[in-house]
């Protein structure tokens, strides 16, 4: 009697191991391609990308199947362009792919951060050590484990990729307010790379010591050269919900380092402090923020945003009032909507004003007083 073939059996976290190997290849530039297929072919990797998307648990997400990213990969190399280097034929096979199917199978396992270092010692390339230490280091920060995360940074051959990890430590340590710790590891950090990034980070920092000491205390920690003016809101962001807009006014008055007309950090707060508390979302604040509003000119914005500041305010406003006042404030939304200049964010106010309303009117929604 025949017996019904049965399919090899391959285990799931072999997928791990296949996905290192094959950036392991496609990204060292020492061997033709011709040497790479040949490698593919006698692992065999073809019969198993197709058994391991058989039995995916993740099975919706279609784009991260092996098998098309395998079938990609060899289509690329078999029909490089010559007359181009290694670097540039192989740019289609994709990396960026491969490595999210690695991490995704990482997630899908619930892998734990020991092991992902045992699969990272088999990393070759530096730019994959670099985003599997990325990977690992809050995992092991999650266990409170900053030594192991600081020591894995080191697996990352090439230096000059090291300080994206040193930056998740010293957020880690940012957000409990740990000054000693930050300023450790804000010192590797490189700061001129991503500025957006560092600014990040240290806002966070500002906002976890202000609300861990004092407002005074924050305050007196944002002089500190590693800061400056431009950081004042976060030292403010922990008390914006507690203090009414007239204590924001008169802080506003009493301290000195607000007083910086080419940042608008007045501006800034007092917006803050009008969405942050629904008591504060008065008709005399929205119209008082109005004056200070139409005063920023056009081509101010903050670094990390491709609007005006003055467009971001306005988008900030409309939305805290679609969403916690609108019976109250549809003539000031509309407001909100024809100051704002660019078309991206009045179209986006606008969407946001189009979803709410059916629900509103379908009682849905209820506006929070």
């Amino acid at each position: 009697m025949n017996k019904e073939a049965k399919s090899p059996i391959i285990r799931l976290e072999d997928e791990i191991d296949m996905c290192i190997h094959l950036i392991n290849l496609i990204r060292n530039f020492s061997i033709s391609n011709e040497e790479v297929l040949a490698i593919i072919s006698q692992n065999g990797y073809v019969q198993k990308a197709k058994l391991l998307d058989d039995q995916r648990l993740d099975k919706e997400e279609k784009m991260l199947y092996l098998s098309p990213i395998l079938k990609r990969i060899i289509d690329v190399l078999m029909n490089a362009d010559p007359s181009l280097d290694l670097v540039n034929q192989r740019y289609a096979c994709d990396y960026l792919t491969i490595k999210a199917r690695l991490l995704k199978s990482c997630d899908t396992l619930h892998i734990d951060p020991k092991t992902l270092i045992s699969y990272l010692q088999n990393a070759k390339d530096a730019i994959l050590q670099c985003h599997m230490v990325e990977y690992t280091i809050p995992k092991l920060l999650k266990e409170a484990n900053v030594e192991l995360a600081q020591e894995i940074i080191g697996y990352i051959e090439n230096q000059n990729y090291h300080y994206g990890s040193y930056r998740l430590i010293a957020d880690y340590y940012g957000k409990r307010a740990d000054e000693k710790g930050f300023f450790a590891m804000l010192k590797k950090c490189d700061l001129r790379k991503e500025v957006w990034d560092i600014v990040f980070i240290k806002s966070n920092f500002l906002e976890a010591y202000s609300a861990k000491y004092s407002l005074e205390k924050g305050l007196e920690m944002a002089k500190r050269k590693e800061f400056g003016k431009s950081f004042l809101p976060a030292v403010l962001n922990p008390y914006l919900a507690k203090k009414s807009f007239k204590e924001i006014k008169h802080l506003m008055e009493q301290e000195a380092d607000f007083d910086a007309p080419k940042l608008y950090l007045k501006e800034q707060i007092f917006t803050q402090s009008f969405n942050a508390n629904q008591k504060n979302q008065t008709m005399e604040n929205f119209y008082f923020l109005m004056t200070k509003l139409i005063e920023i000119p056009s081509k101010i914005r903050l670094e990390n945003s491709d609007f005006s500041l003055r467009d971001n305010l306005w988008s900030s406003i409309g939305e805290s009032l679609i969403d916690h006042n609108y019976e109250h404030f549809k003539k000031e939304i509309a407001i909100c909507i024809q100051k704002i200049s660019h078309r991206v964010l009045k179209n986006s106010l606008k969407n946001t004003l189009k979803e709410v309303m059916p629900k509103i009117q379908n009682g849905i929604v209820t506006i929070r007083l």
